[in-house]
């Protein structure tokens, strides 16, 4: 199977799945690293020369959220897909339905969440790596 993409921006890469993805992503194209901890980011780059390149960025600092975006299109407008590995959630009960804001989870999900990497009109594609949605006592009952 062929790879498509030329740069790819790998959000929540300096540990585990997004550290492992980085690692294989580089070998067939361009890989712009993102995370909090910038001496793992900055040995990514270091390891990968010309085909990495890195920010270090909060992706849970929702004030800065959309200069983020701002930047890194302005910065490399070749990207075209975004791989979002790390985000942060708000505390919901799903065991408790009419406690849950449906209405906020909705927009964080579908619209605030690809809004910066879809406002360009260059081909793009999203993917999304999530987990445990809820409180953890809920999914040991």
């Amino acid at each position: 199977m062929t790879f498509p993409y030329k740069h790819v921006l790998l959000i929540g890469a300096t540990s585990g799945i997004g550290l492992a993805m980085a690692e294989r992503l580089v070998q067939k194209c361009k890989v712009t690293v993102v995370g909090r901890r910038k001496d793992r980011l900055d040995e990514f780059v270091a390891k990968h020369g010309d085909k990495a390149k890195s920010i270090a960025f909060d992706i849970g600092d929702t004030e800065k959220a959309s200069q983020f975006a701002a930047d890194v299109i302005e910065s490399s407008p070749d990207i075209d897909c975004v791989f979002l590995n790390a985000g942060y959630q708000r505390k919901h009960d799903f065991s408790k339905p009419e406690s849950v804001d449906i209405k906020g989870f909705n927009y964080e999900m579908h619209r605030r969440s690809r809004r910066p990497a879809s406002s360009s009109s260059l081909p793009r594609h999203n993917f999304y790596v999530t987990s445990n949605l809820g409180n953890e006592h809920q999914l040991t009952r």
